[in-house]
């Protein structure tokens, strides 16, 4: 049976109208010439922040094995929300990614989102992870967790713990470590995570579970005393501090980590190609160097493994929001 020939021009057309769409053209890119222009990675936090650093490091080394710029993009505000909102709408053609912290996750259990922290987001890869490493004043009388650990309960109330602020990632964290602990210090809530640093350092505060970058420095000139940190290994830079796990607590484990994520529906040949790009950008000794400098070790994996990671940190922010009374300002 003949079609009519009205009905083959209307196919052809079709056809042709199809080809134009964002997700054909990203299918014809994945016939070998994808990238095919400069590529963007949106950063949700300002210049200067680890994850605006660790975008840097990767995008250069990545723009060089692509042949193409990619190009780093600070979408500030809001805890992140503006930027990550913005990456969530963008097409999903491969040639706007985006690099993101734990808030990534934990803003959603929060507040509400204009946007699914997972169902909105392909993972690509996680970049990198950073210990926690729980530190105070040196003039403490605790030189491990375990003497600390007898100091606070003796202490009760009177003792207290700093945070980048109210529902920050440092609250909760440390409000998750407490549970484990059975300490009841009271919570300080400081202007960012330098303020609840300080805190420490000038003995207003008793205690600040802090991110790596942030406190190694520190650790090493003697104004902090560090008393375990977080993570399965121990972090380079301060090998002879223990682990939560080596101190005899094997539940706390968790540490911050960074994800590479792509706007949900993007094709799979380029969401492999990205992961096998960077994992290429993450084995280079000079990244390796420069990411242990910035308080950070290089990861890698499977968009799969960077999925699961993300699910059950949902699940185990969830708890820790719920069980702590924890709301946002």
């Amino acid at each position: 049976m003949k079609i009519p020939r009205i009905d083959r021009r209307s196919a052809v057309i079709g056809l042709l109208a199809a080809a134009t769409t964002p997700w054909a053209m990203a299918q014809a890119d994945t016939a070998g010439n994808y990238p095919a222009k400069t590529l963007k990675m949106v950063v949700p936090y300002s210049p200067g922040s680890v994850t605006d650093t660790l975008a840097r490091m990767v995008s250069e080394r990545l723009s060089q094995r692509l042949g193409q710029p990619v190009i780093v993009e600070n979408r500030p505000g809001a805890s992140g929300q503006i930027g990550t909102a913005a990456a969530a709408a963008a097409a999903p053609d491969g040639y706007t990614m985006m690099l993101a912290p734990p808030t990534h996750i934990i803003n959603s259990v929060l507040r509400k989102m204009p946007y699914d922290p997972i169902r909105n987001f392909d993972p690509v890869i996680q970049v990198a992870r950073s210990n926690l490493v729980l530190v105070v004043n040196a003039a403490t009388p605790a030189n491990n967790l375990k003497e600390l650990v007898s100091y606070l309960k003796a202490q009760g109330d009177n003792a207290t713990y700093a945070s980048a602020g109210q529902a920050s990632t440092l609250h909760l964290y440390t409000a998750q470590l407490q549970q484990v602990l059975g300490t009841s210090m009271r919570h300080v809530p400081s202007k960012g995570v330098p303020g609840a640093i300080m805190d420490v350092v000038q003995n207003s505060v008793t205690v600040v579970l802090a991110p790596m970058e942030n406190a190694v420095r520190l650790i090493k000139s003697g104004h902090l005393k560090a008393m375990a940190q977080t993570g399965k290994s121990r972090f380079a830079e301060i090998p002879d501090v223990p682990t939560f796990a080596e101190a005899g607590l094997s539940s706390v484990h968790s540490e911050l980590w960074y994800g590479l994520f792509l706007p949900a529906g993007t094709p799979k040949p380029i969401l492999a190609k990205l992961n096998r790009e960077v994992a290429a950008v993450l084995a280079m000794p000079e990244v390796k160097t420069q990411l242990l400098t910035a308080g950070t070790e290089p990861v890698g994996g499977s968009p799969e493994q960077l999925a699961a990671l993300c699910r059950s940190e949902l699940a185990m922010w969830t708890d820790v929001v719920k069980r702590n009374g924890i709301k946002a300002d």
